[in-house]
């Protein structure tokens, strides 16, 4: 029973009832930029991660590692893992570009990532390799995934 509680505290399960049309293209003149928040944490459409992450053949090409927070607006353990997130990614500026995916807004990035319970958090290495973690995590272990999945090849 305790189990259960830890892992209903530490992740959401999500199932969007939104149904999104991922063949309607964007204009190009609609393309908004990626929205920025105060540390950094860009909020990514699927446009924005095609043209800032993995193109549309699923090619890395961020020019640095990458780590993006897959959450929900109603998430609890989301909404906590946040300010972390942007303490993290204004310790790593200019190392790790870190990025933010509304599951709800962007639901071929989430169904693409095979994202089923919130935070996810993907961690792409410069070599565009890519590792998951499901779930709150402390400041020690969130580093810790940092500098392992996005630096561990360069050590």
């Amino acid at each position: 029973m305790a189990l259960l509680f830890v892992m209903g505290a530490t992740s959401c399960q999500g199932s969007s009832t939104k149904s999104a049309d991922s063949s309607a293209s964007i204009p190009a003149t609609e393309i908004q930029p990626a929205m920025e928040t105060s540390a950094g944490v860009k909020e990514l459409s699927q446009a924005d991660f095609n043209r800032l992450v993995m193109d549309a053949n699923g090619k890395f090409i961020s020019k640095h590692p990458v780590v993006i927070d897959f959450y929900a607006t109603w998430c609890g353990p989301c909404k906590r893992m946040a300010p972390m997130v942007e303490e993290l990614a204004a310790e790593y500026a200019g190392k790790v570009d870190f990025y933010k995916i509304d599951v709800d807004k962007e639901t071929p990035l989430a169904q693409q990532f095979r994202i089923e319970a919130m935070p996810t958090f993907v961690f792409i290495d410069a070599q565009g390799n890519i590792k998951m973690e499901v779930g709150s995590m402390s400041k020690d272990m969130f580093k810790a995934n940092i500098e392992n999945n996005c630096f561990g090849n360069e050590k």
